[in-house]
């Protein structure tokens, strides 16, 4: 009977164990939402849906919307974060302490503890939170990071199976670079060095060169790792339409992959891509073509070529310029953004509204703020 007693109460001290571990992951639970909900500032004015034609899908209800992918977009709810879909119907409810998009029909999201997973659309962890940082760039490997050490995942949170080194970057595409010893390398998917190693290695997504630093001087290499431009320029741009600005000898020049100088002995050159370019000279934007064609005027600012169309101002005044130099607007607006996905945002004197690629009103101008979710038919706006 005593060795029944005994193992009785055996085994009521270790329920009692796991009721209070259980406890206390609870409570160190509850005390990270509540220590973020008491830091957590509210915004002043909500955030609601609009479609493409300024036509309201849901009121105002949310602190914070993100872009849109796989169907859903990560908004904040009184200081948590949740999904909804194109409705503005809560699909996955708002409980991490942070979501972000999704990719890959996959999305990396903070639990009430503090650790980083990622979970598919029906907000299902693919992979169990138990990290400090997952990044994600679409590319072959996710990299995450638990206290000092990095290793890549696959999208099921599958270990690489090669080592990292000192450092990391997230994979873009099928190339990724680690550092060893010191210096960095350019891996492919296998984890394979390719090419030699350098003190500085950019990854520039969707280009096939990427500028690369020994000692003090910078070059290219291709995706093999090969040097198609050996290190001799002070800076290195990346590569816009087969065109980069690069500084050599203390001079602005631009070059084509080849290495060959197209524009030089300047004080400041931006490649705005479509073959245009914006000169700095003596405090003044020349902006003109390969062919030496220039806008009639010199702007005050100008942005990069985006889907064909170029950001300009002049004075306190916006407008748009296409390939071929001319004014996509008839008239001026107080401020405009580049496009996204065949749209553009732009302030009117009725407030903010849209634009598609002919310069013709999507939205009328009439919010006082809205931002891109990344599809045509739904706008953020407040």
């Amino acid at each position: 009977m005593l060795n029944n007693v005994l193992s009785n109460v055996k085994i009521t001290a270790l329920l009692l164990i796991l009721f209070f571990m259980q406890a206390c992951e609870e409570d160190r639970a509850n005390s990270k939402i509540d220590q973020h909900l008491a830091d957590y500032d509210p915004p002043v004015n909500m955030w609601g849906l609009i479609d493409g034609k300024g036509q309201l899908v849901t009121k105002p209800m949310f602190d914070d919307i993100l872009s849109f992918s796989s169907g859903l977009a990560p908004v904040n709810s009184n200081g948590l974060w949740g999904y909804i879909d194109r409705e503005g119907d809560i699909v996955i409810p708002c409980k991490f302490l942070d979501a972000r998009p999704f990719i890959r029909d996959r999305a990396i999201v903070q639990n009430e503890e503090g650790l980083v997973g990622v979970i598919d659309t029906a907000g299902a962890y693919v992979v169990e939170p138990q990290y400090d940082n997952i990044e994600d760039h679409g590319g072959s490997w996710m990299l995450a990071t638990k206290g000092d050490g990095l290793i890549y995942i696959d999208n099921n949170g599958k270990k690489a199976p090669f080592e990292i080194g000192q450092d990391a970057m997230a994979f873009t595409g099928k190339r990724a670079a680690v550092q060893k010893n010191g210096k960095w390398h350019l891996i492919n998917e296998r984890g394979e060095h390719l090419g030699n190693p350098a003190d500085e290695l950019k990854l520039i997504h969707g280009s096939t060169f990427f500028p690369f630093r020994v000692d003090h001087l910078w070059g290219y290499m291709d995706t093999m790792g090969n040097a198609t431009l050996v290190p001799q320029y002070q800076m290195a741009d990346r590569f816009i339409d087969g065109l980069a600005m690069v500084i050599k000898k203390d001079k602005f020049i631009l070059i084509d992959t080849s290495g060959a100088q197209m524009v030089g002995d300047t004080q400041y050159i931006l490649n705005l891509g479509e073959e245009w370019l914006a000169i700095r000279r003596d405090s003044i934007w020349v902006v003109r073509d390969l062919d030496d064609h220039s806008l009639d005027r010199s702007p005050s600012e100008i942005h990069r070529f985006h889907e064909g169309r170029a950001v300009v101002r002049y004075g306190s005044y916006w407008n748009f310029i296409d390939e071929t130099g001319d004014f996509l607007l008839a008239g001026p607006v107080y401020l405009a953004w580049d496009f996204h996905h065949g749209q553009a945002r732009i302030i009117g004197p009725g407030g903010m509204g849209v634009i598609d690629i002919q310069g013709r009103i999507k939205i009328v101008p009439q919010f006082n703020e809205l931002r891109d979710l990344g599809i045509q038919d739904r706008w953020a706006y407040k």
